[in-house]
């Protein structure tokens, strides 16, 4: 007896040390994407997949219909011209379906309070070092000499700055990504209340409107969904936290407040062509330029497309698919989302797992609101990796029977 439980202690740490080693592999993966290039995050995820993940593999129909599409679109984007085609196929039409199906297959990918930790605070951190960043690009928490308070302010024109500076609204989708992730992962209470003001502040001072509104959506979603969210005492500390620091930051720091506000104003009002960009006019000139394009059923163009003609993407999701492949592809891609969305939440709500579907519902929501202004798509690729990772853990087919399993696994 006591050898036998010696052996399944040795196994449950082998297989302990085995789901330590995938996460440091996966922290590797998105590590080269982001701070090297996508390409080498996609190839890496499938070389890490072929090695650990493949022997798992099974044909169902929503896979089938996945290969399907990549096989389909693949196919559009060799007959496309002035592009790099296979560059642009790794990364755009392999790139999301391969992250699915790590999640998906990788049975040491489970999610649990260990999966959303790792994305809450490995996004905090990276959207920290984004942006506490100068015009030269050196960290500063100094808001005078900060490139996204500076830019949103009109402190300088940005085409004066030299470097590469992810833009205001893809930086704020991953700061509003990171706060859900925080809010329902279970680290300690003290740590999250030092976390969200910082969030929160970020969020207000990349002034982007779009992921405001979701972000207030999502809390006065929750306040009435979810009991938990009620203004108890710990929700009072973390509001008179943010209400201090606001109060800290006052003054010329207090300004980008008011230019929130304004953005939000100046979506519908009448101001100069320089700023056309910033409003309502702007974003009809980008859709009414996709829409010139997205006419077929089937077309040739490639994701980046309209980004390398115009200098803009088409700031809405639905046109950005239909601009770059046409009409069934594109309704191809979302019937694939739809149905991928409808398991993950099915498949969270029996059992244990109930307490993550909320996730799923965040990254749906930020989603379908966030692209209505911005082809997130094209703009902030490595987001739809992790949801796409997040869908697959979600779409595992035995999840409706583990009813038991803990939230810690």
């Amino acid at each position: 007896m006591e050898y036998f439980c010696l052996n399944i202690n040795s196994y449950y740490s082998n297989i302990y040390n085995l789901t330590n080693l995938n996460y440091l592999f996966l922290f590797i993966i998105f590590f080269l994407g982001v701070y090297f290039s996508e390409i080498y995050s996609v190839v890496s995820c499938t070389i890490f997949f072929i090695i650990t993940t493949f022997k798992n593999f099974r044909l169902d129909k929503i896979n089938l219909a996945i290969i399907l599409y990549v096989l389909l679109i693949s196919a559009l984007y060799f007959q496309a011209l002035n592009v790099d085609q296979l560059k642009e196929v790794i990364i755009f039409v392999i790139g999301p379906f391969i992250f699915f199906f790590l999640g998906k297959f990788n049975n040491n990918f489970r999610i649990g309070n260990k999966l959303i930790t790792f994305f809450a605070l490995s996004l905090f951190v990276y959207c920290f070092i984004l942006f506490f960043r100068d015009t030269q690009g050196e960290f500063s928490i100094n808001l005078f000499q900060n490139y996204y308070y500076g830019s949103r302010n009109k402190l300088f024109y940005k085409s004066e700055i030299e470097g590469y500076f992810i833009n205001e609204t893809n930086l704020s989708l991953l700061i509003l990504t990171s706060l859900f992730l925080l809010f329902f992962s279970r680290i300690k209470n003290l740590l999250k209340v030092l976390i969200y003001p910082i969030l929160v502040l970020m969020i207000l001072m990349t002034s982007s409107r779009t992921a405001i509104f979701t972000l207030i959506f999502l809390l006065v979603i929750y306040l009435f969904k979810n009991k938990r969210f009620k203004l108890n005492l710990k929700s009072f500390i973390f509001l008179s936290f943010i209400v201090g620091l606001l109060i800290l930051f006052q003054g010329y720091y207090f300004q980008f407040i008011n230019i929130t506000f304004e953005r939000f104003i100046r979506f519908f009002a009448e101001y100069s062509s320089q700023d056309a960009n910033l409003g309502l006019a702007g974003r009809l000139l980008h859709y009414q330029n996709a829409i010139n394009y997205s006419d077929n059923f089937f077309n040739f163009n490639g994701y980046r497309f309209l980004l390398n003609k115009f200098g803009f993407t088409s700031h809405n999701e639905i046109l950005g698919h239909t601009s770059s492949f046409g009409i069934i592809p594109t309704l191809l891609y979302f019937f694939i989302y739809f149905l991928l969305s409808k398991k993950s939440i099915y498949n969270f709500k029996k059992g244990a797992f109930k307490y993550y579907s909320d996730i799923i519902y965040c990254f749906i929501i930020s989603y379908l609101i966030i692209g209505l202004t911005e082809n997130i798509y094209v703009s902030n690729i490595q987001w739809i990796y992790v949801m796409m990772f997040i869908f697959g853990i979600a779409n595992k087919n035995n999840y409706h029977v583990e009813k038991t399993v803990s939230f810690n696994s």
